[in-house]
Formats: C-alpha cells, structure tokens, sequence
C-alpha cells in the first residue's frame, strides 16, 4: 500500500480550523451519521462513532479547503445559530473542537 501523500500548508490549516467548527452524530441502525451545523450541506456516515467522527472532520476539512481557494478565508462559525440549534434527538450529540456548551 503506497504511503499518503504529505499534505501542504493549505492542507494542515483546513484541518487546524476543522477544530473551530461543531457537528452533530447521529445513530441510524447500525450506521452513525454526522452533519455540520454551520455547513448544512455537509455531512458523512461511518460503522462507529469514532470512523462518523473522522469522516465528517475530512468533508469539513475539504469544505473548508475549497473556501481558502477560492476566497481566501474561511467564515467565522456562525455564534448565534449555534446558540439556537436544538438537537432533533436525545441521543444526538453536539460535537467539536472544543467541549460543547453545558445546558
């Protein structure tokens, strides 16, 4: 199996700022899925809590790396909407960089 390629400045920013940014997962079945809260449209699956973790951390850092190239910056996580998100289910769990908020 050959070796991942070294990743590149732009690279280890994306996933430094990944950090910033919170998420939700999920349990489905037999599946774990994971959404980001600030970016709606992202979202990923795993076969355990810890593969959904890591699977929405990459598609968040490839987001993420798209918005450096094309713009130059990456939007600050949006406070507010953060403050009203509501977790759909009991068993959600908000997740992050940081520990989430108590509450």
């Amino acid at each position: 199996m050959p070796s991942p390629k070294p990743m590149d400045s732009r690279e280890i920013e994306a996933r430094k700022l990944v950090l910033r940014f919170h998420y939700v997962v999920s349990q489905l079945g037999n599946v774990w899925k994971g959404s980001a809260i600030e970016f709606p449209d992202i979202s990923a699956t795993g076969f355990s809590p810890e593969k959904c973790i890591r699977a929405v951390q990459d598609v968040i850092a490839e987001h993420i790396l798209k918005l450096i190239e094309r713009r130059g910056n990456v939007p600050e996580p949006n406070i507010e909407w953060q403050k009203a998100f509501v977790k759909k289910r009991p068993e959600d769990q908000i997740l992050s960089g940081k520990a989430p908020p108590s509450g």
